[in-house]
């Protein structure tokens, strides 16, 4: 959902988007210009507004400063403000089809989960209490693990979500909320962490509520005494399946088979011990990667041993903060802002840290390298390529990153860089993907981040140069493409694309696709463009290579397809057509 949200925010014509409960807290905001503030008279003017909306399901009507469009949902109401209505008709489309996908409290709950996880802290508040209506365990267990969030009990911005969490985790009725709050009240007594008189008020009243609850679940087997079982009570459930050796994640870990032989063996004690001293003798040793397969390991064996899992991360954490550069920190200030403390220390430890020498280029135009560049220290040049040669574009320094449109989009490098002396950390996108999957709110933020930054479209527009050999010009008309096998020879039947630009050189035309994979798979593949006159005749055919695939119009799931063509286009013919506009 915040992707969407986000994705919507960014379209040219949207002023702000808007998420709102059914009772008007705010879940979601985001404006043009500025994330996560929403003037105090403007949501209760939206709170007057949606509290007589009951009847209705969608409205749309003038504001002062535009247009906006409203759609009720299953998690609450969607309000997309927009400059004028011309692009209400796809904006409609894509919030009924949300709401269609919305009918369900399963998924419902779904996206509010993953919203927890995605929201800045001013956000999780009310997600938290709009998840209160769909409380069941997994529910209960991702509300008592934002106890441990890194820096929650000295970040201000956080205050509020740590008194919720407490009162949330008095209503789930789950032997983790009770171990949690305990653990949370053990940590304050033994001044480990300070807690308002609010939070601990809030803590130790959950604990009174859940005193006369009827818990569900089975209670996590923690300091059991050796020697002792507890009794699997065989009426309640089925014992899960044992999984095989084999598929369990550390199998190629030193001692890992050891770990799943005693956790399978009834030895699960033994094998959380032995796998917490591995993850904290990695974490010494800064072999972080290995730490977190461990870790992994330990949740798959016992995903019950709450307290040692918690422990195990909060470990991790310290130890990776660590081992960061005090420098990178004050560098990096803004982007660690932007992104969860977590987030951007898993970001940092998922780069290759390098110094190259001045004069050394760093990548040619015309690549295919999927990295993102960030400058921790010295200079860099970016290069325009041009039918004069190469033009010097802007001078980068630290603080800065570039790569950000071949790593967000599929295209190869238009411009050249090279060192002037530069520390540089790498994101590959390998390791991007790993991350996304212990983080999934990172990709969203770190792409925000980026495209707020200067990317190389905006540094073009501001040095009134071009990327192409050719001057480009916006173009209209049809256009039928095929793609070529390796020997030249069409291999699929036409498609159908509509023309966006074109150059003695090369073009680009717009490409409707329902799934993303489909546009992208085409990079980097041999094609034929046919242009076609009125009555179907081919007037020009040319065949090209793809060299970029990027997103033209989220909301009506239409990708650019750009093309570099092997022989120089004959713009004269083409404008002779009558299907056909293309400007002088």
């Amino acid at each position: 959902m915040i992707n969407f949200l986000t994705k919507i925010s960014q379209s040219k014509s949207v002023l702000d988007a808007t998420l709102l409960t059914p009772q008007g807290d705010l879940l979601f905001y985001r404006h043009q210009t500025k994330q996560g503030t929403i003037e105090g008279e403007k949501l209760t003017n939206w709170r007057e507004i949606t509290d007589n909306f009951e009847a209705l399901e969608q409205a749309d009507f003038y504001f002062a400063n535009g247009h906006y469009y409203i759609q009720t949902t299953g998690i609450g109401y969607l309000i997309i403000g927009m400059t004028g209505r011309d692009k209400l008709k796809e904006i409609k489309t894509a919030c009924q089809n949300v709401q269609g996908k919305l009918s369900s409290p399963q998924l419902c709950k779904k996206i509010l989960l993953k919203m927890l996880v995605d929201a800045s802290p001013p956000f999780k508040p009310e997600i938290i209490k709009a998840l209160m209506s769909h409380m069941d365990h997994e529910v209960a267990k991702m509300i008592a693990a934002l106890l441990w969030e890194d820096s929650i009990y000295t970040d201000k911005d956080r205050a509020s979500l740590l008194l919720v969490t407490c009162q949330a985790l008095g209503h789930c009725a789950f032997h983790e909320a009770i171990a949690s709050l305990k653990n949370l009240l053990s940590k304050h007594k033994s001044q480990t962490i300070t807690l308002s008189p609010v939070v601990t008020q809030a803590a130790e009243l959950s604990l009174r509520q859940l005193a006369k609850a009827k818990i569900k679940g089975v209670k996590p087997q923690q300091n059991r005494p050796q020697g002792v079982q507890t009794p699997t009570p065989a009426a309640t459930a089925p014992a899960s399946p044992k999984k095989d050796p084999q598929k369990l994640s550390g199998h190629t870990l030193p001692k890992g088979t050891q770990i799943i032989a005693l956790a399978q063996g009834g030895k699960k004690r033994e094998a959380v011990v032995l796998a917490m001293q591995l993850i904290e003798h990695c974490a010494q040793k800064q072999q972080f990667d290995m730490a977190d397969q461990y870790r992994d390991l330990l949740m798959e064996v016992d995903s019950s041993a709450l307290m040692e899992i918690i422990q195990a991360a909060e470990l991790l954490e310290n130890a990776k903060k660590a081992a960061i550069n005090e420098k990178h920190f004050i560098t990096w200030k803004d982007l660690s802002e932007a992104l969860a403390t977590d987030e951007f220390i898993s970001l940092y430890h998922a780069m290759q840290h390098k110094n190259y020498p001045n004069g050394t280029v760093i990548v040619e135009a015309g690549q295919r390298l999927s990295t993102l560049f960030f400058i921790d220290d010295g200079h860099v040049q970016l290069f325009a390529l041009s039918s004069n040669g190469q033009v010097p574009l802007v001078r980068l320094s630290k603080g800065q990153i570039f790569g950000t449109e071949t790593f967000f989009e599929i295209s190869v490098w238009t411009i050249k860089a090279v060192s002037l002396g530069a520390k540089t950390s790498l994101l590959s996108h390998k390791k991007f993907h790993a991350l996304k999957e212990r983080h999934p709110g990172l990709s969203a933020k770190l792409r925000t981040y980026c495209t707020q930054s200067q990317t190389t479209s905006t540094l073009f527009r501001q040095t009134k140069r071009t990327r192409r050999e050719f001057p480009r010009k916006k173009a209209s008309g049809n256009i039928l493409f095929t793609v070529l096998d390796k020997t030249g020879k069409e291999r699929s039947a036409d498609g159908k694309g509509t023309l966006l630009d074109i150059s003695k050189g090369g073009l680009s035309f717009s490409l409707h696709a329902s799934k993303k994979k489909s546009a992208t798979n085409l990079f980097g593949l041999k094609i034929r463009v046919k242009f076609i006159d009125s009555a179907g005749k081919f007037i020009s055919v040319n065949d090209g290579t793809i060299m970029a695939v990027r997103e033209f119009n989220v909301l009506g799931k239409e990708y650019s397809i750009h093309i570099k063509c092997d022989k120089k286009i004959n713009l004269s013919e083409i404008r002779q057509m009558s299907s056909y506009e293309v400007e002088h």
